[in-house]
């Protein structure tokens, strides 16, 4: 069994978040991988619930990675913004901008294939790169996200590229600033 790797970093101003990866080798070129997230003091039962369906997306993204893009380089591009919506009508405006309103995992949409659709995302892959639309509320606002990894050679460019695209887009189907 191979050696975890921890780190911890701060959640609140008395609060730690600890989080341990274990990847254990299996028989035929697969392993297993085991996550474990704990706060240092009890009352986050809630916040840790919630972290289960991003650590389950970013691993499936890590999944994608290692099935398409392997050993490629990567530079990401990771835009937000606020908008006055619910995140249902948000994510449903961005994917109707995009012609993905009624898209599932296995349709085409962005030159790229639907992967994942859930309630506040939809990931695609595209030829050289990983492209997500999410919204979700935080701290009592809607925020829309896009997030594409770019992957290659050329990865840095296209992600510049695509920086300038998705802040063009979040500003003409939302009227926002995105942040980056």
């Amino acid at each position: 069994m191979d050696a975890p790797a921890t780190y911890e970093e701060p959640w609140s101003d008395t609060t730690r978040l600890a989080t341990e990866f274990l990847v254990e080798a299996r028989a035929g070129g697969t392993c297993v991988v085991r996550l474990v997230t704990t706060f240092n003091d009890p009352g986050h039962g809630d916040e840790l619930a919630s972290m289960d369906g991003g650590w389950t997306g970013f691993l499936d993204n890590l999944r994608l990675y290692l099935t398409h893009f392997r050993g490629l380089p990567a530079v990401p591009v990771a835009l937000m913004a606020t908008v006055a919506e619910t995140p249902g009508d948000a994510l449903e405006r961005a994917l109707a901008s995009i012609g993905a309103a009624d898209a599932q995992a296995g349709d085409r949409v962005l030159d790229g294939v639907v992967e994942r659709r859930g309630d506040d995302e939809l990931l695609v892959r595209r030829e050289a790169s990983l492209l997500g639309f999410g919204a979700f509320a935080w701290d009592g606002e809607t925020k829309v996200a896009v997030r594409e990894t770019c992957y290659g050679p050329d990865a840095a460019a296209a992600s510049a590229a695509a920086t300038e695209r998705w802040e063009a887009w979040i500003g003409a189907t939302f009227g926002a600033a995105a942040v980056r």
